[in-house]
């Protein structure tokens, strides 16, 4: 089975991006993974922290930003 190292690189490969794309967007995947200390194969846990994560992704409001104008 495919590591999600090598799942990646097979999609953005399909996908045609350019090889600086491919490692910009690892380099992401590596550094979001070392900011929260969990895989990104491991089942996705609603936390407060994956709640922002979440809003941000989603370009939404974030928890807590009710009373910020």
């Amino acid at each position: 089975m495919p590591t999600l190292r090598q799942k990646m690189t097979e999609d953005m490969q399909l996908r045609n991006l350019s090889p600086q794309t491919q490692s910009s967007y690892l380099l992401q995947v590596t550094q979001f993974t070392r900011h929260f200390g969990v895989s990104p194969e491991t089942p996705y846990k609603f936390s407060s922290a994956g709640k922002r994560v979440k809003a941000i992704i989603r370009g939404g409001r974030r928890p807590g930003d009710e009373n910020v104008r």
